[in-house]
């Protein structure tokens, strides 16, 4: 699942192969001609019915002229192709040629992602050797070899943006971190690369802010606002408590962590930044 800053959720149905959008405190207007959710919240139109192979959706930003969108890429194979609908109608507002993407037989039990940064959706290829780069407004694909440091050893990875707005690549390695940061050579065409910034050890920082000695796996699962969000968890021990894991965040400017919350397996964290609640206000 996937959630945007204005509250819409992506949900995926992978049996009839096909994507919908909810949003739990948008309720149906009178003109709304297709089913809702729960008390009446908002369910959007069936979107993309039959992708013909691995299909994602990321939510675009939305604008009063555009309206709440969604782009659905669909990865059958050495091929995709990106489509923007309308959340509220369902209708096709713009789409990609299909482009090859070079093929790699290993490693394609890999989750792929999309994340929207800066006007462009970063699609992640599941055989996690590729990017493919997509500008929203002339719907232009660019495809971008990672670097050999990420690999499907490396652990996990995510895309996102610093603090100033630079869009970057962030993996793990053991309890490493690495930083890569997207560059475009305007004198050479445009071309798009992902540079090596940095590699930091988190062992000190881990040792710092959790029991030493019992968490020894880092995973990344979102990058926002120069932040990122991972995963720490336990390779060795049994349950309990090698169920359990803790979520932290760790700032891209001094590469320092901070423990946010304890969870057990089975139960999902999305960061989501959400107005302050206006119970919360002082008169």
């Amino acid at each position: 699942m996937c959630i945007d800053k204005a509250g819409y959720a992506i949900l995926s149905f992978a049996d009839d192969r096909h994507l919908s959008v909810a949003h739990a405190l948008r309720q149906l207007d009178n003109g709304d001609t297709h089913g809702g959710g729960v008390n009446g919240s908002y369910v959007s139109p069936i979107l993309g019915k039959g992708f013909q192979g691995y299909f994602v959706g990321v939510l675009l930003s939305s604008s009063e002229e555009d309206g709440p969108r969604v782009m659905l890429v669909d990865h059958p194979g050495s091929k995709m192709k990106a489509t923007i609908f309308s959340i509220d109608t369902g209708e096709v507002c713009s789409a990609t040629p299909w482009v090859d993407i070079p093929a790699c037989p290993d490693h394609h039990e890999l989750q792929a992602m999309a994340v929207e940064l800066n006007g462009s959706v970063y699609y992640l290829v599941e055989n996690w050797r590729y990017i493919a780069s997509i500008d929203t407004a002339t719907m232009g694909i660019a495809v971008i070899e990672l670097p050999q440091c990420v690999s499907p050893q490396s652990g996990s990875l995510d895309v996102g943006e610093t603090k100033d707005g630079a869009t970057c690549l962030v993996y793990t390695d053991g309890l490493d971190v690495g930083v890569l940061m997207h560059t475009r050579d305007d004198a050479a065409d445009g071309i798009q690369k992902l540079v090596l910034d940095r590699v930091v050890s988190m062992d000190a920082e881990l040792q710092r802010v959790l029991p030493a000695g019992q968490f020894d796996v880092l995973q990344v699962f979102a990058v926002r606002d120069g932040y990122v969000y991972l995963l720490a968890s336990s390779a060795t021990l049994q349950d309990p408590p090698g169920d359990r894991y803790w979520v932290l965040s760790l700032c891209l400017a001094t590469m320092k962590l901070e423990k946010l919350f304890q969870g057990t397996y089975g139960c999902a964290a999305i960061p989501y930044i959400m107005p302050w609640p206006r119970s919360l206000f002082v008169n």
